[in-house]
């Protein structure tokens, strides 16, 4: 068994909650730190906090769950991260293992029409994510049946993005 306030003393990173996006470039500063990870809302419209954290950003990664009120706002986010130059990958989240691969086919098609770059990688929909932050311990130590697929999805997704950033960091790739 886990005993649940040691896994939190050292989860492997660091968490800061930070509402003001102009700090992200002191929290850097503070830490010398060379990845940050930024979480922001779901829906940014009205707000420049986007345009304060892409000014600082070197990759974006975009969850999106292709639910049809997500798709307008996914795309919209999506081509304002494009307007800012910054690279990016929209990744499909919350992919119920039971709808089969037509569900992620049809949308990868609907990022791909719309000209959105989007990530191979899939994180599937399990319990496990909720019921780990609930319990209050990292998904990487989390003992429960689906957590290793999670995981599995996680670490896909993770290499993916490492040789993209790696790719982009050559000489002479756009």
């Amino acid at each position: 068994t886990y005993d649940m306030t040691k896994l939190m003393d050292d989860p492997g990173y660091d968490v800061a909650h930070e509402l003001d996006p102009a700090e992200l470039t002191r929290i850097r500063q503070l830490r010398n730190y060379d990845t940050i990870l930024v979480d922001c809302p779901g829906s940014l419209e009205g707000h420049d906090v986007l345009d304060q954290v892409l000014a600082r950003s070197t990759y974006v990664v975009i969850p999106y769950d292709h639910e049809v009120e997500s798709i307008a706002p996914t795309l919209r986010t999506a081509s304002k991260v494009q307007a800012h130059r910054v690279p990016y990958g929209v990744v499909l989240t919350k992919a119920d293992p039971h709808r089969g691969a037509d569900f992620i086919i049809d949308a990868w098609s609907t990022l791909e029409r719309a000209g959105i770059r989007h990530f191979r990688s899939v994180i599937r929909q399990y319990r496990a994510w909720p019921n780990s932050l609930k319990a209050g311990v990292p998904i990487t130590r989390w003992n429960e049946r689906y957590a290793p697929r999670l995981r599995e999805d996680i670490a896909s997704l993770h290499t993916e993005l490492l040789l993209e950033i790696g790719r982009l960091a050559l000489p002479g790739s756009a």
